[in-house]
């Protein structure tokens, strides 16, 4: 695999900071993503966190529901640094009758997790 845009990205503007999309960064299972977090920690201020199956083409889940290791992402992440865990769903969410359920069940494992404080 060569390398992944948001590493090139970051080479070519140092001083940039940047969100990463933690599943899309996990290349369906192929790369470390709490690596490529711990990296760039000190770039990072949000994280589009989303689970799902590692599965080309398949539903995303609730966060917590699927098989990313969204602690590990979140926990790689320079806490100074990071401010902004930002839910997002590509596409149907597997075992939600509609979107916002999944955001709701996400909401809740984030804080629940202690990875997220909310904003209720």
């Amino acid at each position: 695999m060569g390398k992944i845009a948001y590493h090139t990205l970051m080479e070519l503007a140092p001083a940039a900071s940047a969100e990463l999309d933690v599943y899309w960064a996990s290349a369906f299972g192929k790369m470390n993503v709490p690596l490529v977090v711990k990296k760039y920690a000190g770039r990072i201020p949000q994280l589009h966190v989303k689970d799902g199956p590692l599965i080309k083409n398949e539903p995303n889940t609730a966060c917590g529901h699927g098989k990313m290791d969204l602690k590990a992402c979140v926990h790689s992440a320079d806490p100074e640094k990071l401010k902004w865990l930002v839910v997002e769903l590509d596409q149907y969410v597997r075992g939600h009758e509609h979107v916002m359920e999944a955001v709701q069940d996400s909401y809740t494992w984030l804080t629940e997790s202690g990875l997220g404080t909310g904003t209720k």
